[in-house]
């Protein structure tokens, strides 16, 4: 499995294209897991609908133990992982980490469209 991204990140005082007062920046930082010597051996994805308040686990598949999420939603959502405390995640943002955890819930209180992908072992 192979996981490749590339990324750039500015914090700016202005609202325009080409900003000058930038706060933060960071430019083209790369990341690539490659082969066997990476940590996604296997990967489940998946887009869905989820209605009205619901709490819905990600299934992990052939996944013992994940290392990385990816999840973008057209609306506010909770996030759960290893049944800890809620995380509120912002609605159309990606929302992206590398840790270990072995269970994922979204939970919803509107109608909601997940994009979904989670990685590991």
């Amino acid at each position: 499995m192979r996981y490749s991204r590339t990324a750039s990140i500015t914090v700016s005082e202005d609202d325009n294209s080409n900003p000058k007062k930038i706060r933060f920046q960071e430019k083209e930082q790369e990341v690539l897991d490659v082969g066997s010597s990476g940590v996604l051996k296997e990967v489940k994805t998946g887009d869905i609908n989820l209605p009205t308040t619901v709490t819905f686990e990600i299934p992990l598949g052939a996944i013992g133990t994940a290392q990385w999420f990816y999840l973008y939603a057209d609306k506010s959502f909770k996030l759960k992982l290893n049944n800890g405390s809620e995380m509120v995640m912002k609605a159309n943002r990606p929302h992206e980490m590398w840790m270990t955890f072995t269970k994922i819930e979204i939970v919803t209180t509107d109608v909601t469209r997940i994009t979904y992908a989670v990685g590991g072992e």
